[in-house]
């Protein structure tokens, strides 16, 4: 990762941009935290109450409950409908394994609707202490500089972000109840008991943060204005690929971050959480091409990143295939701490 803006620019001048806008550029960097796992053989702090960290137990003060979710009321559209095997799959298995399959789809039918109309207790993800990550206000005055950020999600579920209702799995507390006045919490029973693996506690992984200042991503819509040239933009798009990579090949830790640009996996977040907050279905993605969708993309610009969770082998737990939970805030609600606001995407 680079340490200052200046160091962005020279590399994209020596990959072929002009040094204006190779300046342009770099320009629209941020300042971010890598937050870095400690490898299992070291043993976490003695005193790590309010610790930044992913998984085991959250700190919490007596008058805060442990955060629940309600049903969620787009049934219709989140339970995921299995294509049940017809007699032509006979060809290439025998009809005890097509009675099977067919047997395991219902099940896992029956077992998601029977979760998504349940109310249920969220899973803690990460523990963030502000006052120590946002030391001298590294990241900017809209993000706090005291208490804790605790991120709870719904694991059992894992809404992806494109439907409207998906905020439903998502819950930030701001605590800044001071630290004696804290200690972990264990998870409510219903928790405890589900069926669902990756829903289970994992273990406690402290993070280390490491201040770094973040490229923009190649399709954020803050870039377009400045590459107005389609093959520029596929250059650039280049270039943050091989430093995305590099990045990875150089640590041995799993890529979570707090504030700066995201390492994106795929599409623009920014303009899918403009979308989704304002009520527009992504699922199939026909509603990007609609009026309403072109009248809301000049307010893509307003988003960014609050937190990146990465898979994480340190700890036990991962997101589907190696994939990434990003936590994502319009500039507006940070600064009013309006956190019941922010979206995610899986």
């Amino acid at each position: 990762m680079f340490k200052t803006k200046a160091r962005i620019t020279e590399s994209l001048k020596e990959y072929g941009f002009e040094a204006s806008t190779a300046a342009s550029i770099a320009a629209l960097s941020k300042p971010g935290l890598q937050l870095r796992s400690v490898p299992v053989w070291k043993r976490l702090p003695k005193n790590r109450t309010g610790m930044t960290r992913i998984c085991g137990l959250p700190d919490l003060p007596e008058h805060i409950d442990w955060p629940w979710r309600d049903p969620y009321p787009d049934l219709d559209r989140r339970i995921h409908k299995f294509k049940m095997l017809d007699e032509s799959s006979l060809e290439y298995m025998d009809r005890e394994q097509l009675d099977a399959t067919n047997k395991h789809f219902e099940k896992m039918m029956k077992q998601q609707s029977e979760l998504c109309q349940t109310r249920r207790p969220l899973s803690f993800i990460a523990q963030l202490d502000l006052s120590d990550l946002n030391t001298d206000s590294y990241l900017g005055t809209l993000f706090p500089t005291t208490g804790r950020l605790l991120l709870f999600y719904d694991c059992e579920e894992q809404p992806w972000g494109y439907l409207p209702a998906d905020s439903t799995g998502l819950r930030l507390i701001w605590d800044e109840t001071p630290k004696e006045r804290i200690g972990p919490r264990r998870p409510p029973e219903a928790l405890d008991e589900t069926t669902v693996d990756w829903a289970l506690q994992y273990s406690p992984v402290q993070l280390i943060d490491n201040e770094t200042v973040t490229p923009i991503h190649s399709d954020a819509p803050d870039l377009f204005a400045i590459l107005t040239n389609r093959d520029r933009r596929e250059l650039y798009a280049d270039w943050f690929l091989e430093m995305e990579e590099a990045a990875s090949l150089g640590s041995l830790s799993p890529d979570h971050r707090f504030g700066g640009w995201p390492s994106p996996i795929q599409n623009d977040m920014q303009l899918e959480c403009q979308l989704v907050s304002n009520g527009l279905y992504l699922g199939d993605g026909a509603a990007y091409q609609t009026q309403e969708a072109k009248s809301l993309e000049p307010g893509a610009v307003d988003w960014m990143l609050l937190a990146q969770i990465d898979s994480d082998e340190t700890s036990g737990f991962m997101w589907g295939d190696s994939g990434k939970l990003y936590v994502w805030m319009r500039k507006d609600d940070l600064k009013n701490r309006d956190f019941g606001k922010a979206r995610l995407i899986l």
